[in-house]
């Protein structure tokens, strides 16, 4: 076993360094704890009175003899229990060795449950930005409405925008109709020719005729407004797919744009914005097929529980979860007490890997629409989604 926790020691694991070092310190009265923040090693001392530095000696040794792959600068602080820091020491480690993978013999016994709920941020999606739907808002209200109520925005300020933004577009189209009809003159007509001139024949004198070539863009263009017309009134899920169906029908026209016309630059432009408002269009129609299906909800709440008993078997990071009785598209996740000893920067880790799972279970199209809660065991809020996107967390100070 000491072997085993030796090698998963010199391979970076810190829950293996923190086995090690309590082994050492156990006759010293002394209980360490061991994490990290990337390379950044951290060793926590705690005993009934703050641990001298003579220490230092004995944990610089160790560090030495261990040689822990993955880390430049480690950082020891010491305190008396249930009182703050009474010293802190940090220096950088020479010699370090780039991390390794763990072998299956040199995993120690427990592994540690909040590195397995780690995953990392992924970014907002282009088409839930705030300064492309306020744009979108004045330029095109109908697309401008319809990202705006896909998005994390509250539904007072969703309500607000879009009645704006529909003034704003019955004062444009009132301003067009107002407007007098253009004529269309004709060029007038040449001199009639001399009675002596020779009539011309037929074929001389008719010019050859072309079809017209179809107006890709402007099709295009045109089933894009209708897309977006039927998403303003759009609630099932059949609605939602009809609408993802006429997005896809206004890109395949756009597609049709030849790579020489003088509309390929506009059209390629049309068709990101297009693919944008079909995947909207994909993931309202998950939620609405959520929302009229109660066990759909209570099957992505058991399966994420499922996930969690794995990636937590012992519950020592959470200990429970549950979905919001006033919004089931939150998750309410109520932690433990040793999560709330550690520090901000792992449990902000740990809450993006609790909130990517979500996400993957409950909406994968639209991953800032998956929402958690981080709760204390007494119930009260202390972290969790910003509301602007899901995958936005922060933790309160």
């Amino acid at each position: 076993m000491t072997d085993a926790l030796k090698n998963a020691a010199r391979a970076g694991d810190p829950k293996a360094l923190e086995a090690l070092m309590n082994k050492s310190f156990a006759s010293k009265g002394i209980t360490v704890r061991v994490t990290n923040s990337g390379s950044l090693l951290r060793v926590a001392l705690r005993g009934q009175t703050a641990p001298d530095k003579g220490v230092l000696t004995m944990i610089r040794q160790e560090l030495g003899s261990i040689k822990p792959a993955g880390f430049d600068k480690v950082i020891v602080t010491a305190r008396e229990n249930g009182k703050g820091d009474a010293w802190s020491e940090q220096w950088e480690l020479a010699g370090i060795r780039p991390a390794e993978p763990l072998t299956a013999s040199a995993q120690p016994s427990s592994s540690s449950a909040s590195k397995n709920l780690v995953s990392s941020e992924r970014p907002t999606p282009l088409h839930q930005k705030s300064w492309l739907i306020i744009v979108m808002l004045m330029v095109f209200p109908p697309g401008g409405i319809t990202l705006a109520w896909i998005s994390n925005w509250p539904k007072a300020i969703k309500i607000g925008f879009s009645i704006a933004s529909g003034f704003w577009l019955l004062l444009v189209v009132t301003q067009q109709l107002n407007e007098p009809l253009q004529t269309i003159t004709q060029a007038p007509a040449t001199e009639a020719a001399p009675e002596a001139s020779e009539p011309k024949s037929v074929s001389s004198a008719q010019e050859p005729t072309t079809a017209q070539s179809p107006d890709h863009l402007q099709d295009g263009k045109t089933n894009g407004y209708s897309a977006a017309v039927a998403a303003q009134s759009a609630t099932t899920s059949d609605q939602w797919t009809a609408v993802a169906d006429s997005w896809q029908a206004a890109i395949s026209q756009l597609e049709l744009v030849p790579r020489e016309h003088t509309d390929y630059a506009e059209a390629q432009t049309k068709i990101e914005e297009y693919q944008a408002n079909k995947l909207a269009a994909l993931s309202n129609k998950s939620q609405a097929e959520v929302a009229i299906n109660p066990e759909l909800r209570k099957s992505n709440l058991t399966r994420y529980r499922e996930w969690l008993h794995e990636a937590d078997p012992s519950a020592s990071i959470v200990k429970s979860v549950e979905l919001n009785p006033s919004d089931n598209e939150i998750l309410q996740v109520t932690v433990t007490i040793d999560f709330l000893a550690q520090n901000k920067e792992v449990q902000r880790e740990a809450a993006a890997g609790m909130q990517a799972q979500w996400a993957r279970i409950s909406n994968p199209t639209a991953p800032d629409s998956a929402h958690i809660s981080l709760r204390t065991p007494s119930g009260k809020r202390f972290g969790g989604s910003h509301w602007t996107a899901g995958t936005r967390i922060y933790i309160d100070d």
